[in-house]
This record gives C-alpha cells, sequence and structure tokens, in this order.
C-alpha cells in the first residue's frame, strides 16, 4: 500500500532528520521547531505546529484525524495583521471567510509550487489586530518530500509562504511573507501518527 510505503520511509529518515536538525535560522522568537501540540488540542485529531519566523502568536498546524490515521493530515496556517485597524477601520475583516488567498511555497528556493488557499475564518483580536486561518489543501506531499523527484532526501530546511502580489488581500497584510522551519516535520509526523494508533477510533 502506498501510504503504508510512506510512513516506512519515514522511520528510514527519522535518524537522519534529527542529525541534520541543527541549522541556522533567524527568528524573532524562540520555539520555532515543530512540536506536538499541547495547547491546542481537538478530541479525535493528533496535531503539531510551528512558529512563524515574525509573529510569536502565528503557527503552522498539521492535524492527523483519528480515525484514518494513514490517511493525508489536514494544514492550515494563521496570518495576523496589525495593518487593518491603522488602514483599513471600516472594512468588515470577517468578510473575507470563505474566500480564497493565492500563495506562493516556497522551499529552500529548490521547489516552488503555487497554492489556493481556503480562508476558513477572519477574525479580530482583543487587542485590535486581525488574522486569517488558511487551509493550504493537499500539501502533504511536498512538505514530507520523500520522494526522489524532488531530490531531497534530507528533508526541507525551511518554508517561506508568501501572498502573491496580484492578491486582493495582500493590501491588508504589512508583512505578506512568513517563513517556517521545516526540519523535524518528519519526525514529527512519525510521532503523530504513532499517538493517533493508540486511539481507540484507530482499527
Amino acid at each position: 500500500m502506498k501510504i503504508n510505503r510512506s510512513i516506512h520511509i519515514l522511520f528510514i529518515f527519522l535518524f537522519s532528520d534529527i542529525i541534520f536538525g541543527e541549522v541556522e535560522y533567524n527568528s524573532l522568537h524562540d520555539e520555532t521547531y515543530w512540536f506536538p501540540n499541547s495547547e491546542f488540542t481537538l478530541k479525535g485529531v493528533q496535531t503539531g505546529s510551528v512558529r512563524s519566523n515574525l509573529v510569536w502568536k502565528d503557527r503552522m498546524y498539521v492535524m492527523v484525524d483519528e480515525e484514518n490515521c494513514l490517511g493525508e493530515p489536514s494544514i492550515f496556517v494563521q496570518l495576523s495583521t496589525n495593518k487593518v485597524k491603522t488602514k483599513f477601520q471600516d472594512f468588515d475583516f470577517t468578510s473575507l471567510e470563505d474566500k480564497n488567498v493565492d500563495l506562493v511555497l516556497n522551499f529552500d528556493g529548490k521547489y516552488i509550487e503555487n497554492n489556493h488557499a481556503k480562508i476558513i475564518n477572519a477574525l479580530e483580536f482583543d487587542d485590535g489586530n486581525h488574522a486569517i486561518h488558511l487551509n493550504l489543501g493537499r500539501v502533504y506531499k511536498s512538505f514530507l518530500a520523500i520522494e526522489k523527484s524532488y531530490g531531497n532526501p534530507l528533508g526541507w530546511k525551511v518554508l517561506t509562504i508568501k501572498i502573491q502580489e496580484d492578491d486582493p488581500t495582500i493590501k491588508y497584510f504589512a508583512f505578506p511573507e512568513r517563513q517556517y522551519r521545516m526540519l523535524g516535520f518528519r519526525t514529527l509526523m512519525v510521532h503523530l501518527i504513532e499517538e493517533c494508533k493508540k486511539s481507540s477510533k484507530y482499527r
């Protein structure tokens, strides 16, 4: 089975992923590695996350459904902004919900793909800042990059996500580009899948 083969390859690369996990990464804060997420929990789901390099609260999440541990997980990202409260005070930010944002996903400058992400939530925080939550869709294969065609046996180091220049939502973001450390993603997925298999929902 193709999925089982992918899980087997994950274990093969687990040790090498740990060895090469220490790379220089410029960030405004700490905790920029992928880790099992204990702060955000959802019943029936195993979750991991990584913080962006710019904003502490902005994270990318990977979620494994306990009813389908070996299926393709969902990947979401939060992009926040302080520009709306200063430049677009009369704009109803929640009107962005259910719309799409065109992104560019750049993996180490070696592999680039366009992404038509769905805005599943648009909200305002207590401090007046705003954020959108995006569903990145079917990107798991590119995140793992375990196939030979990616030419990347040790895994990506950094993922850069940028709102495309011609996307209308870019004007609401002072920083339309974020970076996320990717070393550790494969290791995290091994952990989440194994924890998922312990669930009573897994058969």
